[in-house]
């Protein structure tokens, strides 16, 4: 029979006891926490029933909520949810089914994506955990409240209150729309554009509560860049209409711009028909450029795309306060 001295039977002590030691790190790791680095997707929007789980835990799925590699995200019903990936891609799932995060992962991963959209992808995200922290939903009544008492307000004093941010910059070639809380008995509304010295540049009507304008067409501002936005009623006219004051970036910054627009829109596969999704992410990326008027646009965009997806609602009326356009009183 072999005999085996006692150094060996030390060292064979010694092995098992590092290998017991390796095996208990592995048990330890794999029961901690995913770290922020781990998480693959961001939800941007959720309706119905969706859920993502992890062993026996079963978690519903609200804006703002991480996803990790090794989840799987349930969708039943009419259900919807909204998904950015960690590189800026967005993507919807409407289909009832069970997803494996993992999967949708590398869906994502197969197609191209550049350094752009992954820099705004890292501002959505910055986003998205704020107003999950912050717990979105649980201000719905409040926000809804506040947006009622504007429009009252509006109807009541017969003055026009137009929803652009006091720190508005716009840009060439980056068409926009303006919108604005609607007055009683208005006739109809009349939107000016002026210059700085009371010049008017730019004049139109409309009969509903938004307007495009391309701001291509101001030829006016182009000596200035800055000029004033006025939304009067055609029945009182431009009497005690409140000015807005705009900036336009400077032309090669504009141009820089609409570049990376471009970009990211064929990045994130946008066209004449866009998603609400893709208006969302279109807003934030708006926001991280400090083009409010047209991420407020873009937002309200994919409010009206979507109405049955209470999230647009919320994310738009959020973005209504954090520009000061709405202020809830604690």
């Amino acid at each position: 029979m072999k005999q085996f001295s006692t150094p060996t039977l030390k060292l064979t002590a010694s092995l098992l006891g590092v290998l017991m030691l390796f095996l208990s790190s592995l048990e330890v790791m794999a029961q901690s926490p995913a770290t922020t680095a781990d998480v693959l997707f961001k939800v941007l929007a959720a309706q119905g029933d969706v859920a993502t789980s992890k062993a026996t835990e079963v978690t519903k799925l609200a804006a703002g909520k991480s996803l990790y590699r090794d989840q799987i995200v349930t969708v039943t019903g009419k259900s919807y949810l909204g998904l950015v990936h960690k590189t800026g891609k967005a993507i919807e799932i409407r289909e009832p089914g069970t997803y494996k995060v993992w999967d949708l992962d590398a869906v994502v991963t197969n197609t191209a994506s550049t350094s752009l959209t992954k820099k705004y992808a890292k501002y959505v995200f910055g986003e998205l955990q704020r107003e999950d922290d912050k717990g979105m939903r649980k201000n719905h009544q409040q926000y809804m409240a506040v947006t009622g008492a504007v429009s009252r307000a509006a109807a009541k004093t017969g003055v026009v209150k137009a929803y652009i941010p006091a720190s508005t910059t716009i840009s060439d070639g980056i068409p926009t729309s303006l919108s604005w809380a609607p007055v009683a008995n208005a006739g109809g509304y009349v939107v000016t554009i002026q210059d700085m010295f009371d010049t008017v540049v730019w004049q139109k009507e409309t009969a509903d509560t938004t307007l495009a304008v391309d701001f291509n067409e101001l030829k006016g501002l182009a000596n200035t860049r800055t000029g004033i936005i006025k939304v009067g009623t055609k029945a009182r006219g431009m009497k005690n209409a409140i000015g807005y004051p705009i900036k336009l970036l400077p032309e090669l910054e504009a141009t820089k711009l609409k570049q990376e627009l471009d970009e990211y829109s064929k990045q994130n596969n946008q066209g004449d028909q866009s998603t609400p999704l893709n208006d969302l992410v279109q807003g934030y990326f708006f926001e991280s450029a400090g083009l409010n008027l047209n991420a407020l646009a873009s937002f309200r965009a994919a409010m009206i795309k979507a109405p049955e997806v209470e999230d647009y609602k919320l994310q738009y009326q959020d973005y209504l306060m954090r520009t000061g356009l709405l202020v809830v009183k604690e």
